[in-house]
């Protein structure tokens, strides 16, 4: 069986990239209203069977063919399975990262290891309130 999804691009769909029954990676998106949004961006430590792989990221080419598409990240907290691949992905991205003050403060200092910190728009949001992100709403607790 195939699934058309052009044929729901008014239905909400889920689409785990990563993360999905395990602990690292966390990579979700959201489809709704043929607009996207990602739910985290982490990253995934390997063991003894990967030899010489310290790091794992997700396979997010599906959606960076679909960038002009996809209307942010949003972050949910400031850990390595739910962040850490940011500096690894976002150019293939570009999109804004949404998070709350903490998680903020934490990725601005991790992405001043990189080349292009300044050139993505991070935008705060505040803990305990609903903020609107195209058809999605977005609310933190």
């Amino acid at each position: 069986m195939s699934f058309d999804i052009k044929k729901h691009k008014n239905d909400l769909i889920f689409i785990p990239l990563g993360g999905a029954g395990e602990i690292g990676m966390n990579v979700n998106l959201y489809q709704y209203k043929g607009q996207w949004l990602m739910v985290d961006l982490g990253a995934g430590f390997t063991d003894d069977y990967f030899p010489g792989v310290d790091l794992m990221v997700a396979e997010i080419d599906y959606i960076a063919k679909q960038k002009d598409k996809l209307l942010g990240i949003v972050l949910t907290h400031a850990h390595e399975d739910h962040l850490g691949a940011v500096q690894y992905l976002w150019k293939e991205l570009r999109c804004p990262i949404y998070t709350t003050k903490f998680t903020v403060n934490f990725l601005r200092a991790k992405l001043k290891e990189t080349d292009f910190w300044r050139d993505i728009e991070i935008i705060e949001i505040e803990g305990n309130s609903v903020t609107q992100i195209g058809p999605f709403a977005i609310e933190t607790v």
